[in-house]
């Protein structure tokens, strides 16, 4: 860890965002200043996609302007790798791919009628890491499917530590599940109406003498739409069943059930609304409790009609239909 320093320059040193923060250029008679990095992130540590801004510790040259410039070196932090970065004269820098894996520092320049009165140079940064991407996560988030997380190449840089989580991100009944650590996972049926997601977090040492800690954290989701997370169901089928006792009449049950290849549902629980239609007509509709309805169909015409039942989806069930032909009295 640097030597810390006093005020913001222990905070940033602590960080470990620098290998050196004050200029090594003799102060002027006039004025005593040098150049610190502040950075958007001092948790992230120096990684593309962030930025490093400048900032003064003391008072230029009254009269003068400050011009700057950054540059970048390679990660040996040889002297003479250091070139400027075209474009780079703001004071403020956001780090690129071309930074990955080089070193960074900027000079500062104060300038009067187009002269250089005096300038700084900064420390130098640790070299830049890849930007750690949120997990993308494949799979149903329905009861007994497998879900994988992809991480992508930007691991090459961090060491990971995922953990799979159910419930709310961001509120109280979020908690870690037990064990499940890797870049898989199974539901089950305690994930039933609480939204998994994957909390990966990244760390990456610096070497000695800067041993610092850089540290990121993302959240992966299943089948995340609209910024929504849904909860995992119970996948569901649906079937009908009847006869035409009478004349224009259909008398059907309608069944919904609950399922898995891995695990066994309770049928009895089985609820939610159900539409039935006689091709693209809505005939009526219904609600399922305990896992079937008994339904009567008036006023239906002489001969074959193909009926189809939907079951919508609710927090607990996945959505399922079917279509089976009857014949009408």
């Amino acid at each position: 860890m640097t030597r810390l320093r006093t005020g913001l320059l222990a905070l940033l040193a602590a960080a470990g965002l620098v290998t050196g923060l004050l200029s090594t250029a003799a102060p002027s008679s006039a004025a005593t200043w040098s150049v610190v990095f502040l950075h958007e992130d001092l948790y992230a540590g120096p990684v593309v996609g962030y930025h490093f801004s400048v900032g003064i510790n003391g008072t230029s040259p009254a009269g003068t302007v400050l011009r700057y410039q950054w540059l970048r070196g390679d990660i040996d932090n040889t002297p003479s790798s250091f070139e400027a970065i075209p474009g780079a004269t703001d004071s403020t820098y956001t780090m690129t791919a071309e930074d990955h894996h080089h070193r960074l520092k900027v000079r500062v320049r104060a300038v009067e009628d187009g002269n250089v009165v005096e300038e700084r140079s900064s420390g130098v940064t640790n070299f830049i890491l890849w930007q750690m991407r949120t997990p993308v996560i494949s799979g149903k988030p329905l009861v007994g499917q497998l879900l994988t997380a992809s991480l992508g190449s930007w691991t090459s840089d961090w060491d990971v530590e995922p953990q799979w989580r159910r419930g709310r991100v961001g509120t109280s009944e979020m908690r870690d599940i037990a064990g499940e650590t890797g870049l898989t996972y199974r539901t089950r049926p305690a994930d039933v109406g609480k939204p998994v997601t994957l909390l990966v977090m990244a760390y990456h040492q610096f070497p000695a003498p800067n041993d610092v800690l850089a540290i990121d954290r993302r959240w992966g989701s299943v089948a995340k739409v609209g910024g929504v997370v849904p909860p995992v169901r119970w996948a569901t089928r649906s079937i009908l069943r009847g006869t035409s006792p009478a004349k224009g009449q259909l008398r059907l049950t309608a069944v919904s059930y609950a399922w898995s290849d891995l695990f066994k549902a309770d049928q009895t629980q089985v609820y939610g609304n159900v539409r039935i239609y006689d091709g693209s007509r809505l005939l009526t509709r219904s609600y399922i409790d305990g896992g079937r309805r008994a339904i009567t169909l008036r006023g239906l015409s002489r001969g074959t009609h193909r009926i189809r039942m939907v079951f919508l989806q609710n927090n607990t069930y996945a959505a399922s239909s079917s279509t089976t032909s009857f014949t009408v009295r």
